[in-house]
């Protein structure tokens, strides 16, 4: 502000009555009219220049006027944030909020960990999110969990775009917890067409019994019979570690439960058969006329946990059986403990 003097207010004397002033100038104010300083005059004026974003990341950030907890995982470890945002994104934040059970202290959530769910309330104040192989899981499932299906299509995209064999198994998981069935039967060609490398990566292992049963009644497995037995066997070891149980043929037997009719068949003997060194064993199927399966370069020497089986044609066949090509693809036994 300019203020304007007048001369007789300094330079009094040529009037009847002498006005002495004293002042003293303690400073002149500066004015820049480019716009290039905003400073407000408060101490902190971080709000200047930043989008509403950008605004509502900082808020979250410093945790500033946040006015509910939540206290996430098995360790509760304390997420902060603002229901306002929360209750305009969701309307499960907005039931959970807002209706007439409303939650008036901390939010207790174990099934999502901290980590993640901070991620998830990245999102849902800025629209942003850090998806990779370690949080779309967890974002699909929280995503799910509070009604935002924005974030959702967008792991569902992530997924679809990242889809290969390497990761093939887990995937398909994914989608099959979460019903996305279009992206299920891409990841399920994959897998069926993918050859040896797919069901060597560390992934079938983990695949569950329905995922398992969806791979074996494929008619487009490109493997060899052999393959797909040594694989399902592969499956049963891990199940069974997994639950706890002994690796037992009746173990494996009942975690395949009706999937040992899509691509094998057991050979079930009426009780245990103690197998002796050095002596010969003979196998002998009765087929019923019809198509059926049959493997095809078979080992003639095979080794398993240390054991050793030869295999040799048979006096009795009278179908073209032979090490190489017959319709006994493997064979599923069991060391005794005190051996």
């Amino acid at each position: 502000m300019i203020t304007e003097l007048c001369p007789f207010d300094i330079h009094a004397h040529h009037l009847h009555y002498r006005h002495l002033i004293h002042f003293k100038l303690l400073s002149v104010p500066s004015f820049t009219m480019s716009g290039e300083s905003r400073e407000s005059g408060y101490e902190d004026n971080w709000q200047s220049g930043k989008t509403v974003t950008e605004c509502n990341l900082r808020m979250l950030d410093t945790e500033d006027f946040c006015d509910v907890t939540f206290l996430l995982g098995s360790e509760k470890q304390v997420v902060r944030a603002h229901r306002y945002v929360l209750v305009s994104r969701s309307c499960v934040f907005h039931a959970m909020f807002c209706g007439p059970l409303a939650e008036k202290g901390e939010v207790t959530i174990t099934d999502i960990a901290a980590d993640i769910f901070k991620e998830f309330l990245r999102y849902v104040y800025t629209d942003k999110a850090s998806i990779n192989t370690e949080t779309v899981t967890g974002l699909m499932y929280t995503s799910r969990k509070y009604s935002l299906d924005a974030l959702y299509d967008l792991c569902v995209k992530f997924l679809e775009t990242s889809l290969s064999e390497d990761n093939v198994c887990q995937i398909l998981e994914e989608c099959h917890g979460y019903e996305e069935l279009d992206l299920e039967q891409k990841a399920l060609k994959i897998l069926t067409e993918g050859g040896e490398s797919v069901i060597k990566s560390p992934g079938f292992e983990g695949l569950c019994p329905d995922c398992l049963e969806k791979f074996l009644k494929s008619n487009t497995l490109n493997l060899k019979e052999s393959d797909i037995f040594e694989a399902v066997v592969s499956w049963t070891k891990e199940r069974c570690r997994k639950e706890g149980v002994s690796d037992t043929p009746e173990n494996r037997r009942r975690l395949l439960g009706d999937m040992r009719n899509q691509k094998m068949t057991d050979v079930l003997f009426p009780e245990s058969v103690l197998l002796q060194p050095s002596t010969t064993y003979t196998m002998c199927v009765d087929l019923a006329p019809g198509k059926y399966y049959s493997g095809v370069n078979g080992k003639k020497t095979v080794t398993s946990d240390g054991v050793q089986f030869t295999f040799s044609d048979s006096p009795l066949d009278t179908a073209g059986t032979s090490p190489r090509s017959g319709n006994i693809p493997g064979l599923i036994f069991s060391i005794p403990t005190e051996m």
